[in-house]
C-alpha cells in the first residue's frame, strides 16, 4: 500500500504524542472513525506514549537534541506484537520519537522526581452478553488501558471509543475477537483519567455493545 494512500496517516505521530493543535486533533478524530486504514495505523502506535516513559531522563536531557541512535530500536523492541513492523511505521515511530527528544519532553518525569509509579484503578461493565472489564492508569500524556472483554460474537470486529467528559471522542483501539468471543488488549487513549468520561465499544457494524462509565 502506497504511503500516500491517506493524508491522515502522516499526523498519526502528532496525534498519539498530544501535540496536534485542537481544531486539527478535531478532524482527525472525526477521520479516524470513518478511516479504516488509519484507524489501524493508530493501533499499531497507540502503545507509544507509556513506552517512551520508560526511557530515562537523560534521553531528554543531553546536550545534543539528536536521538540517541538505540532509541527506535528500545522502543521498537519493547512493543508486544507479532506481526511485522512496515516500513511507513517505522519511520512515523522514529520521527515521533526523535520529536519527543528534540523537544525535550519530561519522559523519565516520574524516576527524576523520585514518584511512585501510579496507580490502576478498575472499572466494569455489561451489557446483554458483553462484559467488559478495564484497568487503567495516567502515563505522561494520557491514559494507557488493559481490557478484557467476554460475550462477543466470534470474529466481531470491534473498536474502543474513549469520550471526554466535554464530549470529544478519542479512538482507542480496535481488534478482532477471538472464537471464544473474548479479547484481551492493551489500549492507549490521549485524555488523562481525569478528562475521561466512559469507553464505549462498538462492533462490526458501529453497534454499541457495551458502555463502561469512568467518570
Amino acid at each position: 500500500m502506497s504511503d500516500m494512500a491517506c493524508p491522515g496517516v502522516t499526523q498519526l505521530g502528532a496525534y498519539v504524542l498530544g501535540s496536534l493543535p485542537a481544531d486539527e486533533r478535531a478532524a482527525l478524530d472525526a477521520h479516524l472513525l470513518d478511516c479504516p486504514v488509519c484507524a489501524a495505523e493508530l493501533s499499531e502506535l497507540e502503545t507509544l506514549p507509556p513506552l517512551l516513559d520508560r526511557l530515562s531522563i537523560d534521553d531528554v536531557t543531553a546536550e545534543s537534541p539528536v536521538a540517541p541512535d538505540d532509541l527506535f530500536d528500545r522502543v521498537a523492541g519493547a512493543i508486544d506484537r507479532d506481526e511485522k513492523r512496515t516500513r511507513r511505521n517505522r519511520r512515523i515511530l522514529a520521527a515521533a520519537a526523535a520529536v519527543v527528544v528534540a523537544g525535550g519532553t519530561a519522559i523519565g518525569i516520574n524516576a527524576a522526581t523520585g514518584g511512585g509509579h501510579p496507580a490502576w484503578h478498575t472499572f466494569q461493565a455489561s451489557s446483554g452478553q458483553v462484559q467488559m472489564h478495564v484497568d487503567l492508569v495516567g502515563e505522561t500524556t494520557g491514559t494507557q488501558l488493559r481490557v478484557h472483554v467476554a460475550g462477543l460474537p466470534d470474529d466481531e470486529h470491534c473498536r474502543l471509543v474513549a469520550v471526554s467528559r466535554s464530549g470529544e471522542r478519542d479512538p482507542a483501539g480496535s481488534w478482532t475477537a477471538t472464537y471464544s468471543g473474548g479479547a484481551d488488549v492493551t489500549a492507549w487513549t490521549s485524555y488523562r483519567p481525569d478528562q475521561l468520561s466512559r469507553l464505549v465499544l462498538l462492533g462490526t457494524d458501529g453497534q454499541r455493545l457495551v458502555t463502561v462509565n469512568t467518570a
